[in-house]
């Protein structure tokens, strides 16, 4: 087992080109996170920094761990458990790009945690997150390099994959919501508290390790522990995981296709159903 790396980051120190580089490789699941669970984190947050209090009270806030493979030195990272918080943080730092008026602040924000320009060539981009190949053309126009996030609100989702439903809708979401802003602050000082608290005292702690085998055992080990993963995104990891690296693109799109087709709790009692059959046993659901 290759040696493992822990570290404690804020949200500033990881949506930093410099040290992190977030790809999601194509084997993992599509970006599945509903208004429910993003509503729960800004909640969280929320709950965890009041506004109007004393930035002396400030305590950080524990959001959760990722699990990366990535090499010593190198800021390149494979997000093997982790992405739909990572995506969703991406997306709530969007929205509130989205709605400052302070064209110096919204271009900071993009520059530093969404995107981050070369500065050997101005035209060359570096993002901080890279989604699933099939969902990352999409991701990039509208939320990582979109200038007018309104315009999402508009997109029919009618022939969008699942993954680009969910971030369509989430983005709806978080602009209709305003970030839960409390009823008696004004937008503008919301934004700034909450991007204050998100960038400074929120953190994530990261488990790297430099090979597949080494980090889908983390990823097993954490996630038979209670986290809200269905046995075929366990599955899938470990038998795509497995593919050849230039076979896995056509894999994973082959499995996506499946799924999309038969939606996610379809797709989920499909295993069921096979492991009864193998078992010659009634599926249990």
């Amino acid at each position: 087992m290759s040696a493992i790396s822990v570290s404690n980051s804020t949200i500033d120190e990881l949506f930093s080109t410099a040290s992190y580089q977030f790809r999601i490789p194509d084997y993992q699941r599509p970006y599945s996170w509903t208004e429910k669970e993003v509503s729960s984190l800004l909640d969280d947050i929320a709950s965890a920094f009041p506004y109007g209090e004393s930035s002396e009270s400030d305590e950080d806030y524990f959001l959760g761990s990722v699990v990366l493979i990535k090499k010593r030195g190198n800021p390149q990272a494979d997000i093997v458990d982790g992405q739909q918080r990572i995506t969703t943080l991406t997306l709530i730092l969007s929205v509130i790009c989205h709605l400052l008026t302070n064209e110096t602040q919204k271009s900071k924000i993009r520059s530093q945690l969404i995107e981050t320009v070369d500065f050997l060539d101005e035209n060359k981009k570096t993002p901080v997150l890279r989604l699933r190949d099939s969902d990352d053309k999409f991701f990039g126009q509208w939320i990582r390099e979109g200038q007018n996030l309104d315009e999402i609100t508009k997109v029919d989702t009618f022939d969008k994959s699942a993954s680009e439903q969910r971030l369509i809708l989430n983005i709806k979401y978080l602009l209709e919501e305003q970030l839960h802003k409390p009823e008696t602050v004004e937008i503008l000082d919301w934004l700034t508290h909450l991007l204050k608290k998100i960038t400074r005292h929120c953190y994530l702690v990261t488990i790297s390790t430099e090979d597949f085998n080494s980090a889908y055992r983390i990823f097993s080990t954490i996630n038979s522990r209670g986290l809200n993963l269905k046995p075929n995104d366990v599955l899938k990891s470990e038998i795509i995981g497995k593919v050849h690296p230039e076979l896995r693109s056509q894999y994973t799109q082959i499995w996506d296709i499946e799924e999309s087709d038969l939606g996610r709790d379809d797709f989920e009692r499909l295993f069921f159903t096979i492991r009864s059959f193998l078992l010659n046993k009634k599926a249990i659901y």
